[in-house]
């Protein structure tokens, strides 16, 4: 199988994915520069060495800077900031920073457990039906997973991320990519706006999502989709 190359590619930030790409190591390269430009060393009279954040500092007090930290050696002292700028020049990790993205787009109007499953259930819905899954395979594939007992949460992370993974190297994509592109995307003010919009007309829906201005366009597809399910739920109708 012959694989296209795919822009999600060229995004590599996410420790799920620790194979760097060149710019990715440049780009680190400058984030540690200058954090290390923001730090420095410096002696004091008993033979210690001060650890001081160069960025805080006020030429018109001759203020060094802040304090971060107190050496008994230089070589401790430069050690320390080294870490300090690696730590600070360091991406926080994909899931932290979906999350502080979530609590802006949530802000005043909370969210929960359930409408964060029904969210994720939706996108693998819409992944699968991206990739050519039918209405029918995924009723099949309900009916499959439901007659068997639950499983453990922590092993079923384990096994969405692992098929997730393989699922999107056989398509061609890096999956982490992927998700820094979109995560770029919902940034966007104005997407923060349609969802916190569709999420103010959610309630009431259960699991479904808020209604926009699309939701309320008749569509004889999903009166379609509607027909297959009721069928489906009929007794006798799972084989």
């Amino acid at each position: 199988m012959t694989l296209e190359r795919n822009p999600c590619r060229d995004v590599n930030l996410s420790p799920v994915m620790p194979i760097p790409t060149p710019q990715s190591m440049l780009d680190a390269l400058d984030r540690f520069t200058l954090q290390l430009r923001m730090r420095d060393v410096e002696p004091r009279e008993d033979d210690t060495w001060l650890l001081i954040d160069t960025k805080t500092a006020d030429p018109e007090t001759n203020w060094p800077g802040e304090l971060m930290g107190e050496y008994q050696t230089h070589g401790e002292a430069r050690v320390a900031l080294m870490s300090a700028a690696i730590n600070a020049a360091t991406p926080r990790d994909f899931q932290a920073r979906c999350w502080d993205w979530l609590d802006q787009v949530t802000h005043g109007d909370a969210t929960d457990l359930q409408e964060r499953i029904a969210r994720f259930v939706e996108e693998a819905l819409e992944l699968a039906q991206s990739l050519g899954m039918t209405h029918r395979e995924v009723l099949d594939l309900t009916a499959y997973v439901f007659g068997r007992p639950p499983g453990e949460p922590h092993q079923e992370y384990g096994g969405l991320l692992t098929t997730a993974m393989v699922l999107a190297h056989y398509t061609g994509h890096d999956l982490m990519g992927c998700g820094e592109q979109e995560l770029a995307r919902c940034w966007d003010p104005a997407v923060i706006a349609k969802i916190r919009g569709k999420r103010s007309r959610r309630h009431g829906r259960g699991p479904l999502p808020g209604i926009s201005e699309a939701d309320l366009v008749p569509s004889d597809r999903f009166a379609e989709a509607d027909r297959d399910l009721d069928e489906q739920m009929m007794p006798g109708g799972f084989n």
